[in-house]
């Protein structure tokens, strides 16, 4: 009987060795994705300034399979740092920085996107993304229009 119980302790301890060093790459595997992720998101966050956070939401969907409510809400947290970043690379280049617009324009947007969260609750899925759809070709068509 103790023979029995010693070797069903010995495969049981090396089952959950062995399970334990698949969670753990499994584990690093997802930590270099996600800092992949985040490094696509800073490097067009600089590019393009907002244009982190809607690469951000596509990547969360499609990568990290979030629905479109959690990406919304994790780009938003991972934009921050990022705007940050860029606000102080770019006060350290000089770049001509216009406080009064930046702080009404900041003052608006804080009110806007207390709306705009509540809204997100409200609205579904689906209709936000043919919303966001309509926005992204109305803007990329102004864009390529004033080239």
């Amino acid at each position: 009987m103790i023979k029995d119980y010693n070797e069903n302790k010995e495969k049981y301890l090396k089952t959950n060795e062995n399970k334990h060093l698949n969670d753990k790459k499994k584990s690093i595997k997802a930590l270099i994705v996600k800092a992949t992720l985040g490094f696509l998101i800073g490097v067009l966050s600089g590019l393009f300034s907002s244009g982190g956070g809607i690469v951000a939401i596509f990547l969360y969907e499609k990568i990290l399979k979030l629905d479109e409510k959690e990406s919304r809400a994790n780009a938003i947290f991972t934009i921050l740092p990022l705007v940050i970043t860029s606000f102080w690379i770019y006060k350290k280049e000089k770049f001509k920085l216009d406080v009064n617009l930046a702080i009404l324009c900041s003052i608006g947007g804080i009110i806007g996107s207390f709306i705009g969260t509540h809204l997100l609750k409200k609205i579904n899925s689906r209709i936000l993304k043919i919303i966001f759809v309509i926005f992204l070709i109305y803007t990329s068509w102004r864009m390529i229009k004033n080239v």
